[in-house]
């Protein structure tokens, strides 16, 4: 497989990014663009891709190269100016199963972004955060922090050109208000009853566990991640539930072998 299939392949990388574009390759290093998984295209995020290959498939050559080059980049001992805050590294294998290199992926720092994890954030909190970026002007990153159904002031310009033009938002007329309101209540409801399923279904899987394979090196790093993906597709397999991976809480992606509790 060339880089692109590779990378498609180890989604979600780092557990919450997916390909997006190749912007370069040179030699045995590419650079990726990724999008996560949750936002899309609204956040974006690089990956450097350093690879390296053995003609022998010899593995612990292939770890101690790539330990060496992590060494070269400081990457033991903390990330060098912040440059990367994470890395994941992947077996190469070709048709025969054999492994005849190994991907080492680099997550690059982005800051472009005001807040990354909106869900993180309370919804009072949210709210004052997105009133401050409306009142410095930025209009777009303050959209962001609203919810539906949100009530704002904006300029009658800015309703008019963007709001109602994008279909992002609709004028505050009584009747809108109502239906509001309205909508609200169904809302609750659904919430409601939504929260009395998964709370049965919690007391059911209560105990229950899921094994999962992933080769590993000799000091017991995984070779990619574990991901939420992973964790669901095992549980419905292996325990006949179907449990939606965009509601399970991982604190960050498993990369040891061992037991984990999961939320």
């Amino acid at each position: 497989m060339d880089i692109i299939d590779r990378i498609k392949s180890y989604e979600p990388l780092f557990g919450w990014w997916l390909f997006d574009d190749l912007i370069s390759i040179f030699d045995q290093e590419s650079l990726i663009k990724v999008k996560h998984i949750s936002y899309g295209n609204e956040k974006h995020a690089c990956v450097k891709v350093v690879t390296v290959y053995d003609q022998d498939n010899n593995l612990k050559y292939l770890e101690k190269r790539i330990q060496d080059i992590k060494s070269h980049l400081n990457l033991n001992k903390g990330y060098i100016e912040d440059e990367f805050v994470e890395d994941e590294q992947y077996l190469i294998e070709n048709n025969q199963g054999e492994v005849i290199g190994i991907d080492l992926c680099l997550l690059m720092k982005e800051d472009t972004y005001k807040v990354d994890d909106l869900d993180d954030l309370s919804g009072k909190l949210l709210y004052e955060l997105g009133l401050k970026l409306f009142d410095k002007h930025e209009y777009d990153e303050a959209l962001r922090y609203f919810k539906k159904g949100e009530v704002v002031n904006v300029s009658d310009g800015y309703a008019r050109n963007f709001i109602f033009k994008k279909n992002l938002g609709l004028e505050a007329t009584p009747k809108a208000l109502n239906d509001l309101k309205l909508q609200k209540q169904n809302d609750e409801k659904i919430a409601a009853e939504n929260l009395e399923k998964a709370k049965i279904l919690a007391g059911e899987i209560s105990g229950k566990s899921v094994t999962l394979s992933i080769k590993a090196g000799s000091d017991g790093r995984a070779f990619g991640s574990v991901s939420t993906k992973e964790i669901s597709a095992a549980a419905k397999e292996q325990l006949g539930y179907d449990l939606d991976k965009k509601k399970m809480h991982l604190a960050e992606p498993i990369k040891n072998v061992g037991s984990f509790r999961k939320r």
